[in-house]
């Protein structure tokens, strides 16, 4: 067992006490704990519904989500947590059931109102997903598609979307990990 010295404000894991403040961590090796440690990004996405209509919300975002999926190779069991926003003018379904489609069924989700700015892009659906990853700030590729690309157009080099071959790849994902829908 690896054991920590130092009081309990310099001990990372779950453990117990041992003595004079000395703490045994519940792992064989250490290494193990550095496998457990891994960043946690954040993953932005922003796009436009057609409409205010159910279909409309859970498209779009199926299609960011998917975009997002694919371009950082993100794994359910690696994605912390999601925050979606969405205008004052979408209220016909909740965006985060187009995740929980997607498979994201234990992933915590929360739904909000964006700020109504005026004269902001209207009908736009947003999202943070806080993402476990190796990977460098640097490397993650953030989605802003349809309407939204205007708002980060530094984001906005996505190669053009085919989203006819999207909505395959979505349906392919959705039949291979067994999501029912």
């Amino acid at each position: 067992m690896t054991r920590v010295g130092g009081g309990a404000d310099s001990f990372r894991g779950t453990g117990s006490r041992v003595s004079d403040g000395i703490f045994e961590i519940g792992w064989a090796f250490e290494e193990d704990w550095e496998k457990r440690l891994m960043n946690c990004r954040g993953v932005r996405g922003a796009t436009t519904a057609d409409s205010n209509t159910r279909d409309a919300i859970l498209c779009a975002t199926r299609q960011m989500l998917a975009l997002l999926i694919r371009l950082n190779e993100i794994e359910v069991e690696d994605v912390g947590s999601a925050i979606f926003t969405v205008t004052r003018d979408l209220d016909a379904e909740f965006p985060a059931l187009a995740a929980r489609q997607l498979g994201w069924i234990d992933v915590p989700l929360l739904c909000s109102y964006e700020i109504a700015v005026p004269d902001s892009l209207q009908r736009c659906i947003r999202v943070l997903v806080n993402w476990n990853t190796d990977k460098r700030q640097k490397e993650v590729r953030h989605v802003y598609i349809k309407d939204a690309n205007k708002l980060r157009p530094d984001l906005c080099q996505l190669p053009t979307v085919d989203f006819q071959e999207l909505e395959t790849w979505i349906a392919e994902y959705i039949q291979h990990h067994h999501v029912q829908t």
